[in-house]
């Protein structure tokens, strides 16, 4: 792994007032060509385990994925979601988290079309359904509430995009709120990202002087593409919401690939 993601993993989060967030997308186990889940989820277990998130966003995974997830890592860990179809079915946007240290207040989901209460439902250029999960939680060592709210864009569709953008921005003006996922579109160079930045949120890897950490999060199933490229996982915040550190993480390149995206990982510190 590379020496900034080797420095923070072996940190473990100060939980008086911080906060280790995450996001991954772990790759669907039914994508051509991939190994199957039962192969990559032990993979996928212990860098989260070793990289110790308090809140964790996925993407793609289904409940069953989860449910096999988070049965490998330490009994703390909980997950709250609903598939993209609604109840357990197809993907989710599943949120993980300690219990140890977080409890949960309420959980929205919402899909990203012109009628987000409606399962199933999909913006008009939209592939597929999209959603997003919006979980607000207390933090035990603060006293602290904060939201988070994770989600994924659609591929295909340009409107669809800013739609769901402009949706996942509503679902972030309640306070302290962390909003993560898979955009499936250039960081800093797209209309959903101009959407998210005009609601008022920060990227987390963008300011001061993190641009040197803003590298390529979709790697496809090709261990070697390293280097810059496009960051299409995003990781923002509330302006009430301090990032101590952030970075991507680079997965072991000796090993098989745990997924087709690399995980963005950073330290926060609420108010």
């Amino acid at each position: 792994m590379g020496l900034l993601s080797a420095r923070y993993a072996s940190l473990a989060p100060d939980r008086f007032g911080r906060v280790r967030v995450m996001t991954w997308n772990v790759l669907t186990d039914s994508f051509p060509g991939a190994l199957s889940w039962a192969v990559r989820c032990p993979r996928v277990a212990d860098r989260v385990a070793a990289l110790r998130p308090t809140v964790l966003g996925t993407q793609e995974a289904s409940a069953a994925m989860l449910d096999a997830l988070v049965a490998r890592l330490p009994d703390a860990y909980r997950w709250v979601g609903e598939g993209r179809c609604g109840r357990r079915t197809d993907e989710t946007c599943g949120v993980v988290y300690d219990s140890t240290a977080l409890s949960v207040l309420d959980v929205r989901h919402r899909w990203l079309s012109t009628t987000p209460e409606v399962p199933g439902s999909r913006a008009d250029d939209a592939h597929l359904p999209r959603m997003l999960t919006a979980v607000r939680f207390h933090d035990a060592a603060s006293g602290e509430v904060f939201t988070v709210v994770n989600t994924h864009l659609d591929h295909v569709g340009t409107r669809a995009r800013v739609l769901g953008a402009g949706l996942v921005a509503q679902h972030a003006q309640g306070g302290p709120t962390v909003v993560m996922g898979d955009f499936n579109d250039a960081a800093l160079a797209c209309p959903a990202y101009d959407v998210l930045i005009g609601a008022g949120l920060s990227d987390a890897l963008s300011p001061r002087d993190r641009s040197s950490r803003r590298r390529r999060t979709f790697v496809g199933l090709d261990q070697h593409l390293n280097g810059d490229g496009e960051q299409i996982d995003w990781l923002f915040v509330t302006p009430d919401v301090r990032v101590d550190a952030s970075w991507v993480d680079d997965a072991p390149p000796h090993a098989p690939m745990a997924s087709d995206h690399r995980p963005i990982v950073a330290e926060i510190h609420l108010p």
